[in-house]
């Protein structure tokens, strides 16, 4: 199976083998281009592979559309899917497909073995000796084929907990994980979780999903013992459209008992082509603790810094300058060295010839490195500080301009997700950012810190009213977004939505967003991009995506509306940006100042 398949046409192979009494996870290989489509289909299914051989790989796949494997390699860590790439050391190929996955799967806690063949290149398509390639299939196959006991999810008595799939003890075949954490269910069908709960009574459910429009009226139970509660598929609303997931509460209360038991989510009379939703997570809220539950809440909204000035500046800048940005000649400097030379002046001299109110400066990204020498970065993160001060810098550059500085920073490599366990990845992060905020004070204006719904389902002690706490240290005005992308807010504790939408979406309402959706009861706030990537990491830099009169447009609609939109352009490493979209913006800036 290779190049051109669709997931279904593999989804359909993987189960006449199975039926035909073949592993339930078997080994893949691919070789060449052909490798990007297994990485693709194990990318999509990582619970169904013992593991994944590749030979000379290149990790580009038609099927996965535009998030391509070697950016989508986390579900594959977490499952613990072992990997080993055999690579001729000529191979064109191998610094810029195979190092790079190597290097990311390891940073997300995977296992990946590299093994580099002395004068070869890219043929032949079989190594010379395959001993080590057999012996690694064979151990990874009798290991995959091991079915491990479920772990008991911890539910408790005082505090909600959320059912993901990833987590379920079981789920049918009608029910498939897609890219982003989410499950695509097709037809009839049940997930099932094991549970520990650690004090019997009555919980409140609460569905995480995204309803698919012609599955409308099909019905859902969520059972447990003799206890259930049923729910009618309505459609989702929200700024996405028929796409959006709500957190939707289910009528009626589910009894459970001390100890351990199961809790099953099924969709009985689906038809069975038929596609219902797109599931997320199941929430259990007990009712015993819904005045202390509805009293953080509260609590939340009043500790929560005004953002008028965001929806006042109407629009700002994002920019992706990382440890991956290359030159407008292709080549690639040494961070610390990008750091020293880049020119702050010039840069915000084009910041504001655009009008931007504010920017985000990515600090960190997939790669963790910080342009400023702070010591609990450097403590977590030897070697990728710099003696420079850029944040300092630009801050006050900026500043001297009416322009504020907001900053990014990426939960999932700043706190070693996944990798790190619940305890090290809170220390890392209210230490790093508790310093942050205390040497930057006022010049740091807010936060966006991206993956955190990811950190959420990994680490659910996770405290994020400690978290805001630390966001706030030095400046008790600086305001907060956690993207939880496409699903509903991860918590209470923030200020504004991270509104991570690339493309615009649906308009703000009096300032906020659709009730039980992304943003709800935030700042409206969205996050566009003006290339079709994030970071430059190449040379070509393509037309603006968006005239000015789309943009302006937009933007208008949203300031009227009491939002904000952010653009966030592509960036070489010295900092130089495409002058037509730097165009796009001055009108933009005639149309909406």
């Amino acid at each position: 199976m290779g190049s051109g398949m669709t997931q279904k046409q593999w989804n359909d192979a993987y189960k006449l083998l199975v039926d035909n009494g073949f592993s339930k996870k078997p080994v893949l290989k691919g070789i060449g281009p052909k490798a990007g489509e297994a990485y693709a289909w194990a990318v999509a299914n990582p619970d169904k592979v013992s593991c994944i051989y590749a030979r000379n790989p290149v990790m580009k796949s038609l099927m996965a559309g535009e998030q391509q494997p070697i950016d989508n390699l986390a579900a594959l860590a977490k499952a613990g899917v072992p990997i080993l790439h055999d690579c001729g050391a000529l191979d064109s190929w191998l610094d810029n497909q195979t190092r790079v996955v190597e290097k990311r799967y390891k940073d997300l806690g995977g296992k990946i073995t590299v093994i580099v063949r002395a004068g070869e290149g890219h043929f032949p398509l079989s190594p010379k000796d395959p001993k080590s390639v057999v012996d690694f299939i064979i151990k990874n196959a009798r290991t995959g084929a091991a079915q491990a006991e479920p772990t008991a999810i911890p539910v408790k008595g005082d505090a909600p907990t959320s059912l993901y799939g990833d987590g379920a003890a079981s789920t049918d075949d009608c029910v498939k994980k897609q890219a982003g954490d989410s499950f695509r269910w097709t037809g009839s069908g049940q997930i099932t979780w094991k549970v520990q709960v650690d004090r019997a009574g009555d919980y409140e459910v609460a569905l995480c999903h995204a309803a698919e429009p012609g599955a409308v009226g099909q019905h859902l139970q969520v059972s447990s013992g003799n206890s259930k509660v049923g729910y009618t598929l309505a459609m989702t609303k929200g700024v996405f459209g028929n796409k959006s997931y709500e957190m939707t509460p289910i009528k009626g209360r589910l009894r459970l008992e001390a100890g351990t038991q199961s809790i099953t989510l099924s969709i009985p009379d689906a038809p069975k082509a038929m596609g219902v939703l797109a599931f997320r997570s199941l929430e259990l809220i007990p009712v015993a603790a819904n005045a202390a539950i509805e009293a953080e809440r509260q609590e939340a909204r009043r500790a929560r810094a005004s953002t008028e000035w965001l929806a006042k500046a109407g629009y700002g800048l994002m920019f992706h300058w990382t440890s991956q940005s290359v030159g407008k000649d292709g080549t690639h400097k040494p961070y610390a060295r990008a750091v020293d030379e880049f020119d702050v002046n010039r840069f915000a001299e084009m910041v504001e010839a655009t009008g931007a109110g504010y920017i985000i400066l990515t600090i960190g990204h997939a790669e963790s490195y910080c342009p400023a020498p702070l010591k609990a970065w450097e403590k977590y993160h030897p070697g990728k500080t710099t003696r420079r001060d850029l944040v300092a810098e630009m801050a006050d550059a900026l500043n001297a301009k009416g322009i504020k500085l907001m900053c990014y920073l990426n939960a999932a490599s700043l706190g070693k997700y996944p990798k790190a366990g619940e305890e090290e990845f809170s220390r890392i992060m209210i230490e790093v950012l508790t310093e942050f905020g205390q040497r930057y004070k006022e010049k740091v204006a807010g936060y966006w810190i991206d993956c955190c719904y990811q950190a959420k389902e990994r680490y659910p002690g996770f405290s994020f009213r400690e978290f805001f706490k630390a966001c706030k240290a030095g400046n008790p005005n600086r305001i907060l977004a956690l993207n939880s992308w496409i699903y509903p807010n991860v918590s209470e504790w923030q200020e504004y939505w991270a509104g991570e939408t690339a493309s615009p979406v649906g308009l703000p309402l009096n300032g906020t967003t659709q009730e039980h959706g992304p943003g709800a009861g935030l700042r409206y706030h969205a996050l566009l991009i003006m290339e079709p990537y994030w970071v430059q990491e190449k040379v070509e830099m393509p037309r603006p995506r968006f005239t000015a009169q789309q943009l302006g447009d937009y933007i208008g609609r949203c300031k009227a509306n009491g939002g904000a939109v952010t653009i966030n352009l592509g960036i070489y490493q010295d900092g130089m940006v495409d002058p037509n979209a730097v165009n796009v913006l001055k009108e933009v800036r005639k149309r909406v100042r």
